[in-house]
């Protein structure tokens, strides 16, 4: 095959799972600590097609990202940050979006029963503190 049916097949390829992402589906990131962590996170975004995160960082410096474990979701998966919940919660909300929060709680209720057919950003919160009040 010459080198320019490669590329346009390529692209095409790369249009095709583009189009199948979960626009819809979204996680913020609760000062998450370790940076493999956040690495698998990103690794586990890309491979599900999850397009963007949201990194909301006040208690925790954000961790430093491997370039070699990192290095496809880097390119593929959106990444923003956020200082201010409240603003971070309206633009979410404003956007359509239903938040879900993981945790260990008496008032916490399985993943099954998650409407996940609404559009949801779910909060992933720090490895010893769990998610921010």
């Amino acid at each position: 095959m010459p080198k320019t049916e490669r590329t346009a097949h390529r692209k095409q390829r790369i249009q095709e799972v583009l189009a199948r992402r979960q626009k819809d589906l979204t996680l913020i990131l609760d000062n998450i600590h370790d940076p493999h962590n956040v690495s698998a996170i990103l690794r586990s975004c890309d491979a599900f097609g999850v397009p963007l995160i949201h990194l909301y960082y006040t208690d925790e410096v954000f961790p430093a990202l491997g370039r070699k474990s990192s290095a496809s979701a880097i390119k593929w998966v959106e990444r923003r940050e956020h200082a201010n919940c409240r603003d971070m919660l309206q633009e979410l909300k404003g956007q359509g979006l239903q938040i879900a929060r993981t945790g260990f709680s008496p008032e916490s209720s399985p993943l099954t029963s998650w409407d996940l057919t609404r559009p949801t950003a779910v909060i992933l919160g720090n490895e010893h503190r769990g998610v921010s009040q």
